[in-house]
């Protein structure tokens, strides 16, 4: 009987050892197939985040690549582009006979239609990589709606249309904006409205949304554009604000454009914190109206003139300044030769930053304008070679003349040692101002013969 119940008791013990080691089987089994399933997993994991990396590498690449590809193209374009906007205005300070005045006349419109092309696509570029940044300042709203009656006034005479220009009396004088981008939008804006609208008026209004101010210290304003031109049917307005698109394209070729107007104009809007809605219906016109928040605006000192290009300056030098320009472009070097000694300066050419670097150190100059593009020396190494000198040229007035506008170029050449940055196609009274910042201009009898 005892033998009986101790081998019952054992077969227990037995079982109850192989169900323990059956078990610690099983878990050991389940904890492998979980070790190698988080170990799988990891390694998924990892290839996934090896691919995001890669990815991020090779996007990060390609917006480099874009933004070179970008200011390459744009210095490209605008260096011959220079060549050709400076030989107009230059025939356009001599005397021309009707035909010829008219045919000019033609010739700058068509250059400055190209260059707009050019800038939108570049402002479109610099929006997509999040490089436009608002310099927001005191705007004297007024000024600015007398300045886009004052642009687009000729515009609108032209086509015979009753253009006119209001502010509401509730529209404060001075608020914070960017000045710049804000005119950006309401001249395209006001140009669409009058090239749809072959007869009738355009109407600019600025009006101040209601009157309280939020927690922030903001207040609204509406810019509205309204126009009695063709109008826009209703299916094409879901993607008037799409990249390049031109709804009146097909039935209205003749009116043309790039279709990036809108895009730009709602992206910058959307920066400013606001937006662009539109009501149009096909042949009942259509009325666009900007929304952006605002702050009030302590009124800046008043901003001497820009004064117009004067081919000879008031005499106030002892002799004639002479000025190095840094350009490897034969048309730009003729245009810049001829505008320069219009201006009473003396001039000096070479193709490169290094040669560039070489002559200061051996002749005398008052003034470097300086290419940022070229071989051998860029412009950006050349002026921080001529600021290392141990040398008075390292003190000489740089300004970059250059036909990149990248936003880089501009830092680049800032931190380098330029004293100003002008872009090309070079305007006039723009590189007049300039140079008489750091130069007066030189005496009628120092003065070599203008050609």
């Amino acid at each position: 009987m005892q033998r009986e119940q101790w081998l019952q008791g054992n077969l227990r013990i037995l079982v109850v050892s192989a169900l323990i080691a059956l078990l610690l089987t099983l878990a050991l089994v389940l904890l492998g197939m979980q070790y190698q399933r988080r170990v799988k997993a990891q390694v998924k994991s990892q290839e996934l985040s090896d691919y995001f990396r890669e990815t991020q590498i090779k996007a990060e690449s390609a917006s480099r690549g874009k933004s070179r590809f970008l200011a390459n193209m744009s210095h490209e374009l605008r260096t011959p582009f220079n060549g050709i906007y400076g030989m107009l205005s230059l025939l356009g300070t001599t005397t021309l006979n009707e035909q010829q005045a008219d045919y000019l006349k033609t010739a700058n419109a068509s250059a400055s239609h190209l260059l707009n092309v050019l800038n939108d696509i570049l402002d479109l570029s610099a929006l997509e990589e999040g490089k436009i940044t608002l310099q927001t300042g005191p705007v004297d709203l007024h000024q600015l709606m007398r300045d886009v009656e004052e642009v687009m006034r000729a515009q609108a005479l032209a086509k015979n249309l009753q253009y006119t220009v209001t502010v509401a009396p509730t529209v404060p004088r001075w608020v914070l904006l960017d000045e710049k981008r804000v005119k950006q939008i309401l001249f395209n804006l006001v140009n669409n409205a009058i090239k749809f609208t072959n007869e009738g008026s355009v109407q600019v209004q600025l009006e101040r949304v209601g009157t309280a101010v939020n927690a922030s210290g903001q207040i609204k304003l509406a810019m509205r554009v309204e126009d009695t031109g063709i109008g826009i049917p209703s299916e094409a307005l879901e993607k008037l604000f799409q990249r390049f698109n031109q709804v009146h394209n097909g039935l209205h070729d003749e009116y043309g454009g790039t279709g990036l107007g809108l895009e730009i104009s709602q992206s910058l809007a959307h920066l400013m914190d606001g937006n662009i809605k539109v009501k149009s219906a096909a042949g009942s016109g259509s009325c666009f109206t900007l929304r952006i928040p605002t702050s009030l605006a302590t009124p800046k000192a008043p901003v001497r003139e820009r004064p117009a290009f004067v081919i000879d300056p008031p005499t106030r030098a002892e002799r004639a300044y002479r000025i190095l320009v840094v350009e490897d472009n034969q048309v730009n070097q003729k245009f810049m030769d001829i505008l320069l000694k219009r201006m009473g300066y003396l001039t000096f050419f070479c193709e490169n930053g290094l040669l560039a670097v070489k002559r200061v150190q051996a002749e005398t100059f008052d003034l470097v304008l300086m290419d940022l593009h070229m071989p051998v020396m860029n412009g950006v190494d050349a002026t921080r070679a001529i600021r290392a000198l141990d040398h008075p040229a390292s003190k000489l007035p740089i300004i970059a003349l250059t036909a990149d506008v990248m936003s880089e170029a501009h830092d680049q050449a800032m931190a380098a040692g330029v004293n100003q940055f002008v872009t090309k196609p070079v305007h006039l009274a723009r590189l007049q101002e300039a140079i008489q910042v750091h130069l007066a201009p030189p005496p009628e009898a120092a003065r070599p013969s203008v050609l």
